[in-house]
């Protein structure tokens, strides 16, 4: 087998190891999708709360806080006890031209507003046809929203509103 590029290597390079914020948009052309897959990979496993999602006009924007795996999982040691955890920093995702959103919900829970989502998928839905990017799904486990785009360029993009911390370092929740 040849050897192939180590993803997880590049992504982690292209965002360096120390904590910063991060802003990254997909771009329009050839590199979309490539793009769309590091978009991923940044929101992957974020959270939200539908009543905290904003829409302005065509723009969404969702407040979301998420899990840095750009910067890996850092060690750490309390009270004898080793473990691992990730960076976590608030951020926006902003999805525009939106005309329509619809919320899909399995096995028919009726999720309240302000119950936290947590991300596993971000993808695009096209024609297939004329290979036009018609919407913006983001989806959870029993949960998706279905962004459909109007006419105009596509912007998503996310863009962290603090530098990255460690939870454990922020809300120490081990009582002494």
């Amino acid at each position: 087998m040849k050897k192939q590029p180590d993803f997880t290597q590049i992504f982690q390079d292209y965002f360096g190891k120390k904590p910063r914020k991060v802003q990254y948009e997909v771009r329009y052309g050839p590199s979309r999708y490539h793009d769309l897959i590091f978009l991923r990979s940044l929101i992957h496993d974020a959270r939200f709360k539908r009543e905290n999602m904003q829409r302005r006009g065509t723009r969404v924007t969702i407040p979301i806080n998420r899990d840095c795996w750009e910067l890996g999982l850092t060690p750490g040691e309390r009270n004898g006890k080793k473990f691992s955890e990730l960076h976590i920093a608030d951020a926006a995702l902003t999805i525009s031209p939106v005309k329509n959103i619809e919320w899909t919900f399995n096995h028919n829970i009726d999720f309240s507003p302000d119950t936290e989502l947590w991300i596993h998928n971000l993808r695009f839905e096209s024609n297939d046809w004329r290979y036009d990017i018609i919407n913006v799904v983001v989806d959870g486990k029993d949960w998706k929203c279905t962004l459909t785009l109007g006419d105009g360029d596509l912007q998503l993009k996310v863009k962290d509103v603090e530098i990255p911390y460690l939870y454990s370092e922020r809300y120490d929740t081990v009582s002494e």
